[in-house]
């Protein structure tokens, strides 16, 4: 959803980089240092310590931007910087994912843990989606956009840990249950678009 709207959001990530060129560190190291906060993340989570989980999840999403915008405002953009900030994406995902994996949500026709591999799939098959079309040549650079990319993923992500530190674990789950369907539906829309070109 965000993918449409990426244009209105150039201005914040070049005044981010800008201000972030500053600090001595290259957009590698901002990739590498986002998993760190993510890791804290995971931690926190498996404890249920959510309120914490939240403030360590904002700084990981915060570097998480940082590196292409940092990238972009130096001129360092590489192939080798966007893969690794694809890996990285997946990795922290993968943790956030596991975290939900662990808390006190209930399932709802399935048991939690299954809601927590369809998520996990749905990520994982969006993602290859996006990356299979540029690997088959077609498109230059992968399918991108669908009903809910990694962007809003993340972004939903931070509204189910918040409600689980609200102990909304029924609304939790439900959001859980939401993102896991629509990531599977970005997956097939990815799919549809690449067949149409």
């Amino acid at each position: 959803m965000l993918y449409s709207s990426r244009e209105k959001f150039r201005g914040v990530s070049a005044a981010a980089g800008k201000l972030f060129s500053k600090v001595p560190l290259s957009p590698n190291a901002w990739t590498l240092l986002s998993l760190v906060p993510a890791a804290a993340t995971f931690y926190l989570m498996a404890n249920r310590f959510y309120v914490y989980a939240l403030v360590t999840y904002a700084l990981t999403a915060i570097a998480d931007l940082i590196d292409g915008a940092v990238a972009r405002a130096t001129g360092k953009t590489t192939k080798k910087g966007a893969y690794l900030d694809t890996i990285a994406d997946r990795l922290i995902e993968f943790l956030i994912i596991f975290g939900f994996l662990l808390s006190p949500m209930s399932g709802y026709y399935l048991p939690v843990y299954q809601w927590c591999f369809i998520l996990l799939f749905g990520s994982l098959f969006s993602t290859y989606a996006k990356a299979a079309s540029a690997e088959k040549g077609l498109s230059n650079d992968g399918i991108k956009g669908g009903v809910l990319e990694h962007t809003d993923r993340m972004i939903a992500y931070f509204a189910i840990i918040s409600l689980l530190a609200m102990r909304e674990n029924f609304w939790a789950s439900y959001a859980l249950i939401t993102v896991a369907v629509l990531s599977v539906i970005t997956g097939i829309q990815r799919i549809i678009y690449a067949l149409r070109t």
